[in-house]
C-alpha cells in the first residue's frame, strides 16, 4: 500500500461591511449595523484569487491544502462587474 499526505480543506465564506455618508453632515451609517457583517459570498465567489497554488487550490469556494506552507485570498473585481450582478 502506499500512503501519501492528505492536507484540510474548508469552505471560505466572504463577509463585507456596508456603510454610507451624508454628504451634507459628514455623518456616517453602517448598514445594517457597525457591528454587523453580511455574508457577500454568493455575490463575490466567481471573484476569489489564491495566491499561492503551490501550497493550496481553490475550486469555487473550496479550499484544499496541497503543501505546507502560508497563502492568502482575495478577492479580485472591479465596479463594471458588481454592476451585471443588479
Amino acid at each position: 500500500m502506499v500512503f501519501s499526505l492528505k492536507y484540510q480543506q474548508t469552505q471560505v465564506r466572504s463577509f463585507a461591511r456596508f456603510s454610507a455618508t451624508d454628504p451634507d453632515s459628514g455623518r456616517r451609517e453602517y448598514f445594517p449595523s457597525r457591528s454587523n457583517e453580511l455574508d457577500v459570498t454568493n455575490l463575490v465567489g466567481n471573484f476569489l484569487r489564491l495566491g499561492d497554488s503551490n501550497v493550496a487550490t481553490l475550486h469555487g469556494t473550496t479550499l484544499k491544502g496541497a503543501s505546507p506552507g502560508k497563502t492568502q485570498i482575495k478577492v479580485i473585481c472591479n465596479c463594471k462587474s458588481l454592476e451585471s450582478l443588479r
